[in-house]
């Protein structure tokens, strides 16, 4: 199964969201990884990254 990511409405750059999928992937390819917070606020600037990770490990 691959890593399942909510981050697509996200004032991220892709490769922001790439470092963060790699970087959780490689702990366990299974997991699911929401963003929340302030970066979901299209209308916002800054802010820190909010993750919620779901992992059976």
């Amino acid at each position: 199964m691959q890593t399942e990511v909510l981050m697509k409405k996200a004032r991220l750059k892709d490769w922001e969201i790439e470092a963060i999928k790699e970087a959780i992937k490689n702990v366990d390819k299974d997991a699911k990884i929401i963003l929340f917070g302030s970066r979901v606020d299209l209308t916002k600037k800054g802010g820190d990254i909010n993750l919620l990770i779901f992992s059976k490990k």
